[in-house]
């Protein structure tokens, strides 16, 4: 599989949120040459901002952020959230913290930093294909 072998919708969003710059603009980077409407966020509040503002299919989360972490952001999704895939580097956030805060059912996939193009990809095509299927 290719970094660009999936059909993509050209109007599937997905937003990117991590502190690191650098990590969100590779990713971002990664995902608009692959076809996708790429939004960025720096925080989870600037996520949250985006969310109301904007639908999104695929939310992109860093768990460890400044500010509002993406537990907090979990906490405040609103119905229907989007599909989320959560982006960690960190041991901190385990699925057991996700499952005693009633949030794993917002979760769609934990994917861990650093990751590979093809596994991010694979991951967000994953997550609009399970949303394309439960029209």
């Amino acid at each position: 599989m290719g970094l660009s072998s999936e059909v993509v919708n050209a109007k599937s969003t997905v937003l990117v949120t991590d502190d690191d710059e650098a990590v969100r603009g590779s990713v971002a980077d990664i995902l608009a040459l692959s076809g996708y409407e790429v939004l960025q966020a720096a925080d989870g509040g600037e996520a949250l901002r985006v969310l109301d503002q904007q639908s999104v299919d695929v939310l992109l989360l860093d768990m460890a952020m400044p500010k509002l972490d993406g537990l907090a952001v979990l906490e405040a999704l609103g119905q229907p959230p989007p599909k989320v895939i959560l982006l960690s580097a960190l041991a901190r956030y385990s699925p057991e913290d996700i499952d005693r805060k009633g949030l794993s059912e917002k979760v769609t996939r934990t994917l861990h930093k650093p990751c590979p193009p093809v596994e991010l990809l694979a991951a967000v095509n994953d997550a609009m294909d399970e949303l394309h299927n439960e029209d």
